[in-house]
């Protein structure tokens, strides 16, 4: 009896172990994983819609994690969110799962179907420009020297 419990009880801890750290997913299109727990520090890599990483501690709204290839580093937690349990996703049956752009569009009221509602009932309105608007990409380096000069966001009690 002693020989069988000792390689189940080696088993358990395992499990234990591994079942301790907390899986958590990026919940929107794409985040930085950052050097320090700061909007603009700099960038390691880019985590996208699905990611997962391993939480390792949370400071002032940022989580330490690391992600699956082995890189640790800072994410904001508005980003991330916990992965449902196996037996969450069983009992609750099958789920249709929104796209990040979708979520981040529904939480401000607007999704596809309004959209073309709306173009359907304002033809007269030209939206070129807010095309052209969608695909800018603003400097990392741009933004930040515009907060440090404005006193803004992190920078907005130096004067």
């Amino acid at each position: 009896m002693k020989k069988c419990l000792y390689p189940v009880s080696l088993f358990l801890l395992i499990i234990i172990g591994f079942s301790a750290s907390e899986i958590l997913v990026v919940k929107v299109e794409k985040t930085a994983l950052r050097t320090e727990p700061r909007f603009f520090a700099p960038v390691k890599s880019l985590l996208k819609f699905g990611d997962q990483v391993e939480k390792m501690t949370l400071q002032e709204g940022w989580f330490q994690v690391k992600t699956l290839q082995g890189l640790s580093g800072w994410v904001h937690s508005s980003a991330l969110q916990p992965r449902p349990s196996t037996l969450a996703l069983l009992t609750k049956g099958p789920k249709t799962e929104a796209t990040a752009t979708e979520v981040a569009l529904a939480s401000k009221g607007f999704n596809r179907q309004v959209e073309t509602s709306y173009r359907q009932r304002h033809p007269e309105i030209d939206y070129t420009w807010v095309e052209r608007m969608l695909g800018f990409k603003a400097d990392q380096a741009a933004i930040e020297k515009f907060l440090k000069e404005g006193h803004l966001g992190e920078w907005k009690e130096a004067k």
